[in-house]
């Protein structure tokens, strides 16, 4: 119970209570007195109409009629609240159910609040009146004895407190209940926390299936720590793979450094086998280097360095540095782009995905085959496609081989580290473009589609 109070949930729970508790009583407030103005300016009214209606009767009729109407009045129980007195000059009663007239009222019509005797009652009351001169040395006062009207009031004044009560104990009860459920909410998000601290990467925050905003965190939440399960597994993938990959060659420059050494008298030995350990050492840095940039792609680290490509131009050039090698095996290049088609990339990034998918296709393609290149617009997107003739891929294989490392068993007869097409997929997802690997039957189809209106 403690720790719920100290929670900022419950502390912003009472402060919006304490301002509904605030503007209940402002409003409480204004219909009490509203209500109240309204009562006694309603019997203002009626005892000023009363007043009049008798001041004609008295003008019409005589005293005689006026004595007969207020004793009638008096004597009925249809407004117990009526209060009359009818006085001589000297402030006598001639009729009515007050004592002599107070000497503190002035007959001058207007409304005057006071204690007076009712002799009906026998008991002192208060009384709103209005009282009147009628001529011939007669006073009239008309008036309301204000105890219903108190009673009202107190009435009134109870209600609302009540109310006030009962609506500040149901915020009060809604506000623990508000306070419990955000509480619930939050530790089970800091539960899966704590749980993925502590080494256990599948753990995701629990959704209730509402929609609400804290599903909706949840799902973010849940789709961040997806992302990184990903990238923890995807290193320690590279770790083992790198690990596994660096040994061969490392192994093989040992064995060419230790033959150089062991043979230092025969210089023709000793310079092949210095090469042979300046050839190793060159795939080294390429594979790091290539691990390098496959993981600043996926960090996103480049993003700032984008900037309108034309892909067009690109391919034409690249595919004229490739073409010598094409054709020492054998191969047709052909080449086919539409003019001007751009995208918004890192031109280096997307040059260097291009060259490993012409590469693969000039490296995998048989001897007399044909290689296709080809660059065009399609439903606002810019579309890279790359075709071969070569073993393909086949189609259980085509997501395996877009992770690092990986090579297909027709691939381990030729020189390579599984590194190319991984580059090619982390550069697609830095320019969030989709990269599809299709059958051209026979070979591979290699698809960039990357978003864009046509220029």
């Amino acid at each position: 119970m403690l720790r719920l109070f100290r929670t900022a949930t419950t502390r912003m729970v009472l402060l919006n209570l304490g301002l509904a508790f605030i503007t209940t009583s402002v409003l409480a407030t204004f219909i009490y007195w509203s209500t109240i103005a309204v009562i006694e300016d309603e019997v203002r009214q009626t005892v000023a109409a009363e007043s009049r209606g008798m001041a004609e009767q008295f003008l019409e009729s005589g005293l005689s009629r006026l004595v007969a109407v207020i004793d009638e009045r008096t004597s009925s129980d249809v407004n117990p609240d009526a209060v009359y007195l009818l006085a001589d000059r000297y402030g006598h009663r001639i009729a009515g159910n007050l004592r002599d007239w107070p000497p503190s009222i002035k007959p001058d019509g207007s409304w005057q609040t006071l204690n007076l005797i009712r002799v009906d009652l026998n008991t002192t009351v208060l009384v709103g009146a209005r009282a009147y001169s009628l001529g011939q040395g007669y006073q009239l006062l008309v008036g309301r004895d204000m105890r219903a009207r108190a009673e009202f009031r107190e009435r009134v004044v109870r209600s609302l407190m009540g109310a006030g009560a009962i609506a500040f104990i149901l915020s009060l009860g809604a506000g623990y209940l508000l306070s419990r459920y955000i509480l619930r909410r939050v530790e089970a998000i800091g539960d899966t926390s704590r749980q993925i601290v502590a080494g256990d990467l599948t753990k995701r925050v629990p959704l209730r299936g509402t929609g609400d905003e804290f599903d909706r965190l949840a799902l973010s939440l849940n789709e961040m720590l997806a992302r990184i399960e990903e990238l923890m597994m995807g290193m320690r993938v590279v770790t083992d793979s790198v690990a596994h990959d660096l040994r061969s060659p490392l192994t093989r420059l040992k064995a060419r450094l230790e033959l150089a050494l062991a043979k230092p008298e025969d210089g023709e030995d000793h310079t092949k086998a210095l090469a042979t350990a300046l050839d190793e050492t060159d795939g080294l840095l390429k594979m790091l280097s290539s691990l390098l940039e496959i993981a600043r792609t996926e960090a996103g680290l480049d993003r700032e360095h984008m900037s309108d490509v034309d892909l067009s131009d690109m391919i034409d050039n690249l595919s004229e540095l490739y073409e010598p090698a094409a054709d020492e095996k054998g191969l047709s290049l052909h080449v086919e782009t539409e003019p001007h088609v751009i995208v918004t990339g890192h031109r280096e990034l997307l040059a260097q995905a291009a060259s490993n998918l012409i590469e693969n296709a000039i490296k995998f393609s048989v001897n007399a085959g044909r290689i296709d290149v080809l660059v065009k617009r399609g439903n606002g997107d810019a579309m890279l496609v790359i075709r071969d003739q070569g073993p393909g891929i086949p189609e259980d294989d085509r997501e395996s081989v877009l992770q690092r490392f990986v090579r297909l068993d027709s691939a381990r007869s030729t020189r390579g580290t599984g590194l190319g097409l991984s580059l090619v997929a982390a550069v697609a997802k830095l320019h969030g473009a989709d990269l599809e690997l299709g059958d051209n039957m026979p070979g591979l189809v290699v698809t960039l589609k990357f978003p864009t209106e046509q220029s």
